[in-house]
């Protein structure tokens, strides 16, 4: 009797596949196919990308030369836009004193700035104190006359654009009383103060359109593109000086007349109507104002920083975010 050898050749060729995929099996868990390697490669080209072929002290370097760049700028920036004394709103450094220099320059500047107004016919009035209350036109004795220099440049930009508006449009200009001159620091909650503002209230009445022009010409920034308006008050500054020379008797400087008074900031803004009818079909507005020049302070590591900034009584430092407008 021959034994029957088919049943256990099948068995072993059963057994034979299964080894087989339990092998395959057990190489594709092994073995990834290069899929490894090309993950780090793709790692090791990331990683070169991403730190570049400097090395960190030439990053560090490159950065600090970024942020010096940076600073220069805002430093340049501030300069434009701060508010600086211009001759003749700066104290002659020979010839005459400061409360008798203040006395002529005041007089003269309400004097003119009122006649430019009322000369163009539309002004009916303008109040030619300007805000200031002074007995014989100078400031408190105790008071630094400089901090009123600084007011009186800043109201007599403003007076000088409404008097000459761009459509004549404008009836009525006037500053409210000034009661101090010395600046107020701003600055953000728990933050040392940024700036020194000199605020003062101004009303207006006229157009919307003119009050509108009124608005913009104050707080442009003239340094680079002067407008029409901004190259006839810069003219204005240069014909002062002659005059002050000649009624003062002594030398003025004038080597910054190529210079722009400072923009004025818009901290406030009411606009009221009470006409029953138009005028000349014309609506009359009445406009109040709430306005700052600025002047930035200096970081105290600046070698520049003077910790008086021209404002020697200075008030104390309160939180920026008043800023508003109303209507």
């Amino acid at each position: 009797m021959k034994p029957n050898l088919s049943r256990e050749r099948r068995t072993s060729w059963l057994l034979l596949m299964a080894a087989g995929l339990v092998g395959s099996i057990a190489v594709a868990i092994a073995y990834d196919w290069g899929e490894a390697a090309e993950q780090l490669e793709r790692a090791r080209v990331h990683h070169q990308q991403i730190a570049g072929p400097a090395d960190l002290a030439d990053l560090i370097a490159q950065q600090q030369a970024v942020n010096r760049a940076v600073a220069e700028r805002i430093a340049q920036r501030q300069d434009e836009v701060g508010i600086h004394p211009l001759v003749p709103f700066v104290i002659p450094r020979a010839g005459i004193d400061a409360p008798e220099y203040f006395q002529i320059l005041y007089y003269t500047i309400r004097e003119d700035l009122k006649n430019l107004a009322m000369n163009r016919g539309a002004v009916k009035h303008f109040d030619e104190r300007l805000g200031f209350a002074f007995a014989q036109g100078r400031p408190p004795i105790n008071d630094p006359i400089e901090q009123w220099l600084t007011m009186l440049q800043l109201v007599s930009k403003a007076s000088y654009l409404a008097g000459q508006s761009r459509w004549r449009e404008i009836e009525s200009v006037e500053i409210m009383p000034i009661r101090a001159a010395d600046g107020v620091e701003r600055g953000a909650p728990g933050r040392p103060a940024m700036l020194v503002e000199f605020p003062f209230q101004m009303r207006i009445r006229g157009t919307l359109r003119d009050i509108l022009w009124f608005l913009h010409e104050l707080s442009a920034d003239h340094s680079l593109e002067p407008t029409p308006a901004a190259v006839a008050l810069r003219d204005w500054r240069r014909n002062l000086i002659g005059k002050l020379r000649d009624r003062a008797g002594i030398a003025i400087a004038d080597d910054d007349l190529d210079q722009m008074i400072g923009p004025i900031a818009v901290l406030g803004l009411s606009i009221e109507g009470g006409n029953l009818s138009p005028i000349d079909n014309l609506q009359q507005l009445e406009a109040t104002f709430e306005l700052a020049g600025m002047r930035f302070i200096a970081s105290p590591d600046d070698p520049d920083h003077r910790d008086n900034i021209d404002t020697p009584q200075r008030r104390p430092a309160q939180q920026t975010g008043r800023y508003r407008g109303r209507h």
